[in-house]
């Protein structure tokens, strides 16, 4: 399934969270959608479901969600985890789900492999209310699992989970695309989404900041840098001169640089018979390409240090 965002707009009180938002989430690979707190991003995925009223359209293989002769067998969605009755129990309700959704009147099958593949088998009979973060967002997914949809959209569904249970949810949903299902998905986690995500969507006040693959994000923003710290840094920064590197003097005998590699540095300071206490690459990152691209994006920024 394809999904095409246009011209997404929304307005609160005279200030817009969504500002013609456009961009397109393919089949077969995970769209990670991204940005800082407040810029848009679960008003966003509300808009594309219809969910709040404002200005542009999304279209599902060319359809409005509203359009769609059976919603759950075309997109699952987790928006809140916590979208359940408090005394319901795990398995009642998907079953009440799967039965609303047209799956029957006895989905149990169903209902008991997802329980199973998600990981709450052994809680399905206790009231959800008493649930952790992380079994709520497991339980979210299975919910948008149950129509065996083509497209997932996910606000925030590593929220809680332990790190076996993002590694797990990070195969699932690389599974889920590799099998042609579309996956868009927002998260605070950069580290996470660099292993998980083929493309990324990176938006700031509501505006589109950058869509393209990540590893094209990553590698236009970033360049990789070598950091040394030497009791020898300022003789270092001089013999480094002539190569054409950057060099940034980041501390008291650190020094941070870019344009050449570790083995020309390392080279040079033993040619120069220089001291060094450290040599490290730091490479490339999601993170670094978030921060400068939504630099001036940030609304809730915290003051300096006291």
């Amino acid at each position: 399934m394809r999904i095409q965002a246009a011209g997404l707009t929304k307005e609160f009180g005279g200030r817009r969270a969504v500002d013609g938002l456009s961009f397109t989430v393919e089949p077969g690979r995970v769209t990670g959608f991204v940005g800082p707190n407040g810029a848009g991003k679960s008003t966003t995925l509300q808009l594309m479901l219809g969910l709040v009223h404002g200005g542009g359209r999304t279209l599902f293989d060319g359809r409005p969600y509203r359009d769609l002769p059976c919603p759950v067998r075309e997109v699952g969605a987790v928006l809140d985890a916590r979208s359940f009755h408090p005394r319901r129990s795990a398995r009642d309700h998907l079953r009440m789900l799967a039965a609303a959704g047209g799956r029957g009147r006895a989905p149990d099958r169903r209902v008991d492999q997802l329980l199973d593949l998600v990981g709450l088998a052994p809680v399905a009979g206790r009231p959800a209310g008493g649930f952790s973060l992380g079994m709520a967002q497991r339980l979210g997914l299975a919910a948008a699992l149950l129509g065996d949809p083509r497209a997932l959209l996910l606000d925030e569904p590593a929220n809680g989970l332990d790190p076996h249970g993002v590694a797990w949810l990070r195969e699932l949903l690389r599974a889920f695309a590799a099998g042609g299902g579309a996956v868009l998905v927002s998260s605070h986690l950069l580290a996470e989404m660099q292993l998980l995500a083929d493309h990324v969507v990176v938006i700031g006040r509501g505006r589109l900041l950058a869509d393209e693959p990540l590893d094209q994000l990553v590698g236009r923003s970033v360049r990789e840098q070598v950091l040394v710290r030497s009791p020898d840094a300022g003789r270092l920064a001089e013999l480094l001169a002539p190569t054409g590197a950057e060099v940034d003097r980041t501390g008291d005998g650190e020094l941070t640089i870019s344009g050449v590699g570790a083995e020309v540095v390392g080279d040079l300071a033993h040619e120069g018979r220089l001291r060094l206490h450290r040599l490290t690459t730091r490479s490339a990152s999601l993170e670094a390409a978030f921060l400068g691209l939504t630099r001036d994006e940030v609304e809730y920024a915290a003051g300096d240090r006291p």
